[in-house]
């Protein structure tokens, strides 16, 4: 079972900021994701909406839509840890 994602914050170059309910935070390159998922293909032409995402409902994961999101395990699994 994997935390659940409570706060995400999007930063320049694709980079995400995700706070999870134990209060650890991760950073996450979302560049591998976006270019590899056509799904994606939309935050890439026009990255200002790629600051839209949010977290979905019980913090599972990250969306920008109902075609574009994110497991939150995936966070979990690939984030760098971010010290306070």
């Amino acid at each position: 079972m994997f935390e659940k994602i409570v706060k995400i914050n999007a930063q320049d170059n694709f980079q995400l900021i995700a706070e999870f309910s134990d209060g650890s935070v991760k950073q996450y390159d979302a560049y591998p994701a976006l270019s590899e998922i056509k799904e994606f293909q939309v935050l890439l032409d026009h990255p200002e909406r790629f600051y839209d995402v949010k977290p979905v409902c019980c913090g599972s994961g990250i969306a920008w839509d109902d075609s574009m999101d994110i497991a939150s395990e995936e966070i979990w699994e690939h984030g760098t840890a971010v010290l306070r």
